[in-house]
């Protein structure tokens, strides 16, 4: 009996260790300053998923910037109801993880907030799901806010997928950059679940893949072509400088 006690403390004492071990992302020796560098997808149909959609990637808070984009898809135009058509950012205070969505239609802005601040310096997986009309965050594979969309987010094709910054229709950026960099950005076309993602995460490449429409590790060390490594050939621009640290694990 004491044996078996000893065992059981003695896992208990390991879990942390293990738990962090599962939220590590994969090794790699550059990492892109998204902020900086932004990731600008190709504008296609592909990057319009309807009501069922998952958001994920490591990230690297650096500093506090109110709005700061982290991924998503912008509108034609910027400033007016409903914003956006949906995105994960930073919130009003620039610490917390806000993911926000609309049909398109004015008045249809909903949004659901992280409770905790984004860590500074500290590589955190971040992930987005719609799941029909229920939106959820769930921040290295543990959901940590939850809320209801008001419905499916507007197809618009013609507005590219940006990570780091937000699109218009005509090119121009919209919302401010998100501080810091990013690694492993993902976009899928089905709502993930927590241990889903939570397997994932510290995969370079997840073994289910159903539903991955686009795959960036941001690992360039060199180009202004972010690859993509899902198989749907979808490699983003990256506009700007290109800044890389590296090593970096």
């Amino acid at each position: 009996m004491k044996t078996l006690l000893a065992l059981v403390r003695s896992t208990l004492l390991l879990l942390p260790a293990l738990l962090v071990a599962q939220t590590s992302p994969p090794a790699q020796t550059h990492v892109a300053a998204i902020g900086a560098t932004p990731l600008r997808a190709p504008a296609t149909a592909d990057f319009s998923p309807g009501a069922f959609f998952t958001l994920e990637g490591w990230f690297y808070r650096t500093e506090t910037t109110p709005s700061g984009w982290l991924m998503g898809k912008g509108l034609a135009t910027s400033g007016t109801d409903p914003f956006l058509a949906f995105g994960l950012q930073l919130d009003d205070t620039g610490t917390r993880v806000l993911f926000s969505a609309s049909t398109g239609a004015a008045g249809s802005y909903r949004n659901i907030t992280a409770p905790a601040a984004l860590p500074l310096r500290t590589w955190t997986h971040v992930a987005a799901v719609m799941d029909g009309t229920s939106m959820r965050i769930l921040i290295n594979g543990t959901v940590v806010a939850s809320g209801t969309a008001s419905g499916t987010p507007p197809a618009a094709p013609n507005i590219a997928f940006g990570v780091g910054i937000a699109f218009q229709a005509n090119g121009n950026t919209n919302y401010p950059a998100f501080p810091g960099y990013a690694r492993q950005v993902r976009f899928w076309n089905v709502a993930r679940t927590a241990a889903q993602l939570a397997a994932g995460a510290s995969d370079a490449l997840p073994a289910d893949r159903t539903g991955l429409v686009a795959a960036w590790p941001l690992d360039e060390s060199s180009g202004a072509v972010a690859r993509d490594i899902s198989g749907g050939n979808y490699g983003g621009s990256l506009l700007g400088t290109i800044i890389y640290l590296g090593p970096r694990t």
